[in-house]
């Protein structure tokens, strides 16, 4: 179980860190 909790946070960083870039290209 606590191996799937480690990948779960790192995924919602890159999220995180795409979000930002997507919008920011668009413009």
């Amino acid at each position: 179980e606590t191996g799937n909790a480690s990948p779960e946070p790192k995924n919602g960083i890159k999220m995180l860190m795409l979000c930002p870039v997507v919008p920011e290209e668009g413009n």
